[in-house]
């Protein structure tokens, strides 16, 4: 698999936002090589294949986060959340035909965490035993395991990016 790079021109067909070399020297400077899979530690796949799938997959999450952006896609036909128009991050406008620095930044972070772990999760467990509807009982079974999937990362680079800074807390003072 190939990547197509959008470069804020609305290319037709792109899937992703950095090249294999611009994931490989992001990568290199955190400490964190290629190595051949199976081995332990901060690594990414050795294939530029490897590397490229992990990049669609964090496109795959960046779509799901799509509704958390600033202002609007600037074309019907592009195939990618950026670029976008009306998204003022870090105290400056950025212009509508920019991927920005930081929202590249995030995807090499998410390509990296997908190379150690899953970070779009399609089941959820809820755990119950027997329920009884008559008084209201539920029973759980004891123990069973919960994953909590944490972007940090990735999330320091978008949150400028995000309505309201990535903040769900927000403060609305009224006249009164």
């Amino acid at each position: 698999m190939s990547l197509i790079i959008e470069d804020g021109t609305i290319v037709a067909g792109a899937n992703a936002f950095n090249t294999d070399d611009e994931f490989l020297a992001y990568a290199k400077a955190r400490g964190i090589l290629p190595i051949h899979s199976g081995s332990e530690g901060d690594t990414i796949p050795a294939t530029e294949v490897g590397r490229n799938v992990l990049q669609i997959k964090a496109m795959d999450y960046f779509f799901g986060q799509e509704f958390k952006l600033q202002g609007c896609r600037t074309s019907e036909d592009q195939e990618l959340p950026y670029p976008r128009s009306g998204v003022c991050a870090n105290c400056r406008y950025v212009a509508s035909n920019e991927i920005p620095k930081g929202i590249k930044n995030a995807l090499l972070e998410l390509s990296i965490q997908l190379a150690v772990s899953e970070i779009l999760v399609n089941t959820s467990n809820q755990n119950v035993k027997r329920e009884k509807l008559g008084p209201l009982e539920t029973e759980y079974f004891s123990g069973g395991s919960w994953e909590n999937i944490r972007t940090d990362k990735a999330n320091a680079y978008l949150n400028p990016y995000k309505i309201n800074g990535g903040n769900s807390n927000m403060l609305d003072r009224g006249m009164r």
